[in-house]
């Protein structure tokens, strides 16, 4: 479990830097574009290509360092107001804060400024061998770049990306990501050959693969298996939004759906959509992403990865927050623990409590057997350290509703027959936890001792969900009696049809105060934990809106350079009788579009990723699926609104450019 969520932290931290280099790697490119003619003028007085290259990564270095100083800082902040939400949320199951004390060492910072630092920096640094290469005259003379160069790094690039796919396909059993990553260099060659359909095919099929292989290749480890749906999750958001812009065509046939919707041809834009209602603004917008719809990819595929992870973690939360359902408990109601041996409740019963309590159930408990030593038949090894509370099963409490249980041992044909098995003696019942930490095996065969008991042999006969309760044993009534004295009482009610068993356990609680007696709910629990839960994940919500207020601020410095570059166009546009307001709609609606569509795509390569995790891992838990849709509308707000933001300072500049100024570019 433990090595589960670290990974899982890992893989978030993972996508935070792969969403922070995309963001890096858009800005430097809206960087070198701006100043297309000055690395042209330096090329032409004598600057190498590795100069030019060694420059820009210089510039980036500083940036890229002091955005880790200030990454660190904010995290040490960060963390600190976590271990505070985390604590609240643990204090809600424990009954009380757990204290947590936050531990930063040089070793931590120092990898926080590695990884903030050299990642950003290894992307902008390989970026910027390319854009070294510019050639000097057409930089100058603002010419776009030689069509056969973009083609020749296409195919090096599919070629490097083929390789790697046959290398991990022919890996003994063949790695799963050997198909889609060779799939994805067919669909770069076929690109860089202008043959976009063919492209866009290989890629859809690429995205196809990852989807199946997730639903149907599971790890042996499952402690793998959230990171990496995590990786799959990265592969297909990254393939969507690279799939979404590979073609201007897409958006060329939804304009031209548009100008059709209309009765004119899709040329006459000005016809088409008329003077009123924003609509020409609307069109330039569409056009200016089609324009710049590579930045826009990266922009999509840095949204998309952050959607990604949310409906991933909302997914977990939620199944998290639902797995103790009532059949997990037997359908019981309301548990007691009293620290004495009780066997029955108080007579007479009042009159409320008689009318809503259907059954109640006495069991012996022990807390705190010190002395209770595993030893594994055949070898005499001990197992299970750390296990010091029991519970006793009776034939009656067996026969009337076991518990399910998360997994049973093949001797066992049913739950039934494991319960029985207890209650005989001849079995033990364990929290699933000490299957995977306690060295305890499903049929293995060990005996129990203690300083007032002989040794008796068991075998394990099952193990249940840990979060009924926690570190308890069940095994036969007997034998929890002669485990140590004195014993206390476990007691299990089953409420009446229609009755609340929250004011049952209440009034329980009352009945039972003079015994000391703590009385919860099941439905209480579900409460608390649901609560945690929420904590938890609004932690977590609050870190990725961090990082989407980042990556917005970038947007909104992209924004600004559009309107730099364009404003030459922005001057034509306005000469030619556009108004102030469909060019300050253009730019935001360029930000809103390109934020909607990576927010879609995100969802659409989440749902299935955060699917298949529920349907290799949660789905045997019993546990419905939930997505969260409530977190990913609040997400899509937001986000929405964010570029509308980032845009509109840019956007509002744009437009009240005089026409004169824009055309003759003077500043």
């Amino acid at each position: 479990m433990g090595l589960g969520v670290g990974l899982g932290i890992i893989a978030m931290s993972a996508f935070t830097l792969l969403a922070a280099s995309l963001l890096a790697f858009t800005l430097f490119s809206a960087l070198v574009e701006e100043r297309r003619v000055e690395i042209g003028i330096a090329r032409a007085m004598g600057l190498t290509r590795g100069e030019v290259a060694l420059a820009l990564t210089f510039e980036s270095a500083l940036y890229s360092f002091a955005a880790a100083v200030l990454g660190v800082l904010l995290g040490i902040g960060f963390s600190w107001i976590a271990l505070i939400v985390v604590g609240d949320a643990l204090g809600g199951e424990f009954g009380e804060q757990v204290p947590f004390v936050l531990h930063v060492t040089p070793v931590t910072v120092g990898w926080s400024l590695f990884a903030g630092t050299v990642f950003p920096l290894l992307t902008i640094g390989i970026a910027s061998l390319r854009f070294a290469r510019l050639d000097p005259a057409r930089a100058i003379r603002g010419i776009p770049d030689d069509p056969k160069a973009r083609r020749r790094a296409a195919l090096i690039w599919a070629g490097v990306l083929l390789a790697l796919g046959a290398l991990l396909s022919f890996v003994p059993d063949g790695h799963p990501a050997g198909i889609p990553v060779a799939l994805l260099g067919i669909a770069l060659a076929l690109g860089g050959l202008k043959r976009l359909l063919l492209a866009a095919i290989a890629s859809a099929l690429g995205v196809l693969h990852i989807a199946y292989s997730s639903y149907v290749h599971v790890f042996t480890a499952e402690e793998m298996e959230v990171f990496v749906s995590f990786g799959r999750g990265a592969l297909m958001a990254l393939a969507l939004s690279a799939l979404a812009v590979a073609s201007a065509r897409y958006y060329e046939a939804l304009l031209g759906l548009l100008v059709r919707s209309r009765g004119t041809r899709a040329g006459h834009a000005e016809r088409a959509f008329g003077t009123r209602s924003g609509a020409r603004g609307a069109f330039i917008g569409v056009r200016y992403l089609v324009a710049r719809r590579w930045l826009a990819g990266l922009t999509m595929a840095m949204i998309s990865l952050v959607v990604v992870m949310v409906m991933v973690t909302g997914m977990i939360f939620n199944t998290i927050g639902s797995q103790m359902s009532p059949a997990a408990t037997g359908g019981y109601q309301v548990f007691a623990t009293v620290p004495a041996p009780l066997d029955r409740l108080p007579t007479p019963l009042p009159d409320d409590v008689a009318r809503d309590m259907e059954r109640a159930v006495f069991v012996p408990r022990h807390d705190e057997v010190r002395s209770a030593t595993f030893l594994r038949a055949g070898d005499s090894v001990r197992v299970a350290d750390g296990i010091r509370q029991f519970i006793g099963v009776t034939p009656e409490f067996a026969a009337d509703n076991a518990f399910a249980l998360r997994q049973r041992a093949h001797a066992f044909a049913s739950d039934r027959a494991a319960w029985d098995a207890v209650a005989a003696g001849t079995a033990l019942i364990v929290p699933e936890w000490a299957l995977e930490n306690a060295r305890l095996t499903l049929g293995e065969r060990f005996s129990l001792q203690t300083a007032s008991m002989a040794p008796r042999e068991f075998i394990v006969a099952g193990g249940y969900d840990p979060d009924m309760f926690g570190w308890l044993v069940f095994a036969a009534a007997d034998a929890v009696r002669a485990l140590d004295l004195p014993f206390a009482a476990q007691l299990f009610v089953r409420a009446t049809g229609g009755a609340d068993s929250v004011c049952l356990a209440h009034r329980l609680a009352e009945l039972l105060a003079d015994e000391g007696a703590t009385v919860t709910s099941h439905e209480e629990e579900i409460a608390e934990e649901s609560a945690g839960v929420a904590d938890l994940a609004n932690g977590l919500v609050a870190f990725l809106a961090l990082g989407l207020f980042v990556g917005f601020a970038g947007t909104g410095v992209l924004a600004g350079r559009a309107v730099r570059e364009r404003m030459r166009d922005i001057g034509t546009l306005r000469a030619l009788g556009y108004e102030e307001g469909d060019v300050q709609r253009a730019f935001v609606l360029e930000s809103m579009l390109t934020a909607g569509m990576g927010v879609v795509l995100g969802t659409i390569a989440g749902l299935l990723t955060a699917h298949s995790l529920w349907y290799r891992v949660f789905r045997n838990f019993g546990a419905p699926f939930e997505a969260p849709w409530p977190m990913l509308a609040a997400m899509t707000a937001a986000v929405l609104l964010i570029a509308a933001w980032a845009s509109s300072g840019p956007a509002r500049r744009a437009a009240r450019l005089a026409p004169a100024i824009a055309v003759r570019h003077v500043e």
